[in-house]
């Protein structure tokens, strides 16, 4: 519920009412305090983020804490279950699936930073450019984005990795040039809401180049509703690295991804579950993380005045 404080509730309203409603805004809290006070009030997103945060300690250790040789062979000892050939069991050629999970989480936070960095890299500079300057200019831009929008991202991202060949870079390119609209989209919207506030009109009385406004004036404004979907499409990106992985268009043999242990595990998933069972429990899990995290913060960045 949203409490909204006017002045008939600082004249005629009840002491109590008054008192309650300033400690909901903290007047005195930095805005970085806000937020966090806000997000860690919800603990389904500080959750989320602690298992993204270890999530990415495992990856950026996973050559040393791995039990075994992702890639090594022990065709004495195929398909053991879990516990009989390691924690989780061997897979079809005898490697150690806990150490391949171990090494596709590397896998998994690439493929996220990369797609969104192309996403980002394609996306905010023209939503920046057509929402402050308008005109023929974004008309333009927005034509272009709506023509890329009006193809079904899967198959868009299929038909680049087509064209550029099936590793992982080339499907994150594909991914990030798929994600490229929702940024820009989001960028322009956010720009149009700002450019027309006085402290931009200001900025151009005093001859402020447009470069140095945009720079100073507008693209703080964008950050915060740019953070949260970042978040999102950080899950959206992780789903389809894994889709094209199960595909063959990801990552090539003998590297593992979820996606790829996935399309192995499925072939055997009547007679041996678990092969299937633990890429997808990862990347399940790493999905609604993303996606409880982008929400938490939605949530702290809202509006400033709210029941806790």
């Amino acid at each position: 519920m949203t409490d909204v404080i006017g002045p008939e509730t600082l004249v005629g309203g009840s002491s109590a009412m008054v008192g309650a409603d300033r400690q909901l805004l903290h007047p005195s809290e930095s805005p970085s305090r806000r937020f966090l006070r806000r997000f860690t009030a919800n603990k389904a997103a500080v959750i989320a983020a602690a298992y993204l945060v270890v999530l990415a300690l495992i990856a950026i250790l996973a050559p040393w804490i791995a039990p075994r040789d992702p890639n090594a062979q022990d065709l004495a000892n195929v398909m053991a279950g879990p516990f009989d050939g390691g924690v989780m069991g061997t897979d079809q050629l005898g490697r150690d699936v806990l150490s391949r999970m171990i090494l596709a989480s590397r896998i998994a936070v690439v493929a996220v930073l990369q797609a969104v960095a192309v996403g980002l890299a394609l996306g905010v500079v023209p939503g920046l450019v057509a929402g402050y300057f308008g005109g023929r200019v974004d008309r333009l831009i927005m034509r272009v984005n709506d023509a890329i929008m009006s193809f079904p991202p899967l198959i868009l991202a299929i038909a680049i990795v087509g064209v550029l060949g099936a590793s992982l870079t080339n499907a994150m390119v594909a991914i990030g040039i798929v994600f490229a609209p929702t940024f820009l989209r989001l960028v322009r919207a956010s720009v149009l809401s700002v450019r027309e506030e006085t402290f931009i009109a200001a900025a151009r009385a005093t001859g402020t180049p447009s470069h140095r406004i945009v720079r100073r004036h507008v693209l703080p404004n964008v950050l915060s509703p740019l953070l949260v979907q970042i978040s999102l499409t950080s899950g959206f990106a992780m789903l389809a690295e894994a889709s094209l992985s199960f595909l063959g268009l990801g990552v090539q043999p003998p590297e593992s991804s979820w996606g790829s242990m996935l399309a192995n595990g499925f072939r055997v998933m009547e007679s041996q579950p678990w092969l299937v069972v633990f890429p997808g429990a990862a990347i399940g899990l790493t999905v609604l993380a993303f996606n409880v995290l982008g929400d938490g913060a939605r949530d702290a960045i809202g509006r400033e005045v709210r029941s806790e």
